[in-house]
C-alpha cells in the first residue's frame, strides 16, 4: 500500500520533532570528541543511508514482511533493536535534508530529488516494523513519556522468577558494573551509542 503525501509529511513532522527534542536536551550543537569526528562522520553516515536505504528494504522485503521482522526484534540482548530503527529513518531523512540544505531549497519549494514512491516506501516500512515492535502505540518513546516497552506478557512473567532483593552496596557494585559496560560499548563503537539500548520500563506485578 503506498502511502499518501499527507501521510509521509505526518511521519517526518513525527520524526523530526522527536529528533529535535532529543537534540536540545543533550546539546548535539556541542558535541564534541577527542578521539572522532562524530558530527562529520555522522554527515557521512546519512549521506550513505539517504543512498541506499530505498533498494536495500526493498530487496528485505521481498524475503521478510515488515511486522515478522518487528516480531522477532522483540527479544532480551539482541540486534536489530529500536536503536537500529531509529537510525534507519533519522539518517535517511537528515541525510534529505542535508540535500535540500545543498541545493538551497526554500521552504515550500519543491526538492526536485524526492521521490514520493520512495521515501512512501522507507517510511511505511519503519512505521509497520515499529507497531510490530513497540508493546505501546506510538512509533516514538516520547509519544509514550519517553518510555520503550518491547517485550510481551510471557516474557516479562518468565524473568520474574530471576528478580531477587539487593543490599545497598551490592546495588551500587552492580550499578557499576553497567555504567563500566556501557562506557566500554560506547568507546569500542567510535563514541557512538549504536552498540546500546534501553527498554522498559515493565511492571514486575509488585
Amino acid at each position: 500500500m503506498e502511502m499518501t503525501l499527507e501521510e509521509i509529511n505526518r511521519h517526518i513532522r513525527i520524526v523530526s520533532g522527536g529528533l529535535k527534542a532529543f537534540m536540545r536536551s543533550e546539546r548535539r550543537a556541542l558535541l564534541r570528541s577527542a578521539l572522532f569526528d562524530v558530527p562529520r562522520r555522522s554527515s557521512l553516515g546519512w549521506e550513505c543511508l539517504y543512498r541506499t536505504a530505498y533498494p536495500l528494504l526493498v530487496e528485505l522485503t521481498s524475503v521478510i514482511a515488515p511486522e515478522e521482522i518487528g516480531r522477532r526484534m522483540k527479544r532480551l540482548c539482541a540486534r536489530p533493536n529500536f536503536l537500529t530503527l531509529s537510525i534507519l529513518i533519522c539518517c535517511y531523512f537528515c541525510g534529505r535534508q542535508q540535500h535540500i540544505l545543498d541545493l538551497g531549497v526554500k521552504p515550500g519549494e519543491p526538492f526536485p530529488e524526492d521521490d514520493l514512491e520512495q521515501i512512501g516506501f522507507v517510511v511505511e516500512f519503519w512505521q509497520r516494523v515499529c507497531r510490530a515492535y513497540r508493546e505501546a502505540n506510538g512509533l516514538l518513546p516520547n509519544e509514550q513519556e519517553a518510555t520503550m516497552r518491547i517485550l510481551p506478557s510471557e516474557a516479562i512473567a518468565s524473568l520474574r522468577g530471576y528478580l531477587v532483593e539487593v543490599d545497598p552496596p551490592t546495588l551500587q557494585r552492580l550499578r557499576r558494573m553497567a555504567a563500566t559496560l556501557e562506557l566500554y560499548a560506547f568507546i569500542l563503537h567510535g563514541e557512538q551509542r549504536d552498540g546500546l539500548f534501553a527498554h522498559g520500563p515493565y511492571d514486575a506485578g509488585d
